[in-house]
């Protein structure tokens, strides 16, 4: 009899230990994927940006201008580009506001109507001004919408990574941001992201970015990517995002305001 209880005391406190081995290894992803999701969150930050829109059949686009990060007040970042030229989309202008919850603010100024219009939820996941890069994938990606697991371990760019599985808590979740989920490749040393591989609302592969050249921001583990590709996977069309001349602590921030966009 004691050795029947002692069984069933066994694989009572065995089964306890799985599960929380289990919350563990969920933890544990998200907190990766929330510090990847953190990497470039400097105080301020802006550069040059070269926009390449490559397509299968070897034609080329190009688009100038610029890009910037600021933390508000409140600790929330800011995302802004602005482009200089072509001279048809000259002084069209993204302002990204973080916000705590489902979604951010979004605005867009475009030059052509002199207006600065807000982008609703379900358009975030349209492309941005031509782009493969969607509306969304210019934000900082929101964790806590996503369920996170480590699904492999590997190396790549000569770097141990963390490859973390994200799938979307509901359909609004896919519906909104366009993908069911979305595979992460995170290096463990600094958890910058150098690959990600986005799944369609019907969970087929989709796109796959391509990131490399860091630049560190800070001692504090803060560093930002220079040179991001996009690859549709169905039509093979590339966006090649290549940042150049990095400055930190920038000091004009008037255009961080969707009222003064276009000023």
């Amino acid at each position: 009899m004691k050795a029947s209880v002692k069984f069933v005391v066994c694989i009572f406190l065995f089964s306890i230990s799985l599960a929380h081995g289990g919350d563990t290894v969920s933890l544990e992803a998200r907190e990766i994927a929330k510090r990847a999701s953190e990497v470039d969150k400097y105080r301020s930050w802006s550069a040059s940006i070269e926009v390449t829109q490559r397509s299968a059949n070897g034609n080329t686009s190009s688009k100038s201008g610029i890009t910037k990060m600021k933390l508000g007040e409140d600790g929330r970042p800011m995302r802004l580009f602005l482009f200089s030229s072509p001279g048809d989309i000259a002084g069209t202008t993204l302002l990204n506001i973080e916000k705590p919850g489902y979604e951010d603010n979004m605005w867009l100024y475009l030059p052509a109507i002199g207006r600065t219009r807000q982008i609703a939820s379900g358009n975030k996941k349209n492309s941005f001004v031509g782009t493969e890069f969607t509306f969304s994938d210019l934000a900082t990606p929101k964790t806590d919408l996503y369920d996170h697991r480590i699904v492999d371990e590997v190396v790549r760019q000569e770097a141990d990574h963390y490859v973390v599985l994200s799938t979307a808590k509901n359909q609004d979740v896919v519906e909104d941001y366009g993908y069911q989920k979305v595979k992460s490749w995170i290096r463990k040393d600094n958890f910058t992201t150098t690959k990600i591989l986005y799944f369609d609302e019907e969970g087929k592969k989709f796109k796959r970015q391509n990131i490399r050249d860091f630049v560190k921001l800070d001692n504090e583990g803060h560093w930002l990517a220079r040179h991001r590709v996009m690859e549709n996977l169905t039509s093979q069309d590339k966006t090649l995002f290549a940042l150049d001349d990095v400055k930190t602590d920038i000091k004009n921030d008037h255009q961080f305001n969707p009222n003064r966009l276009g000023m």
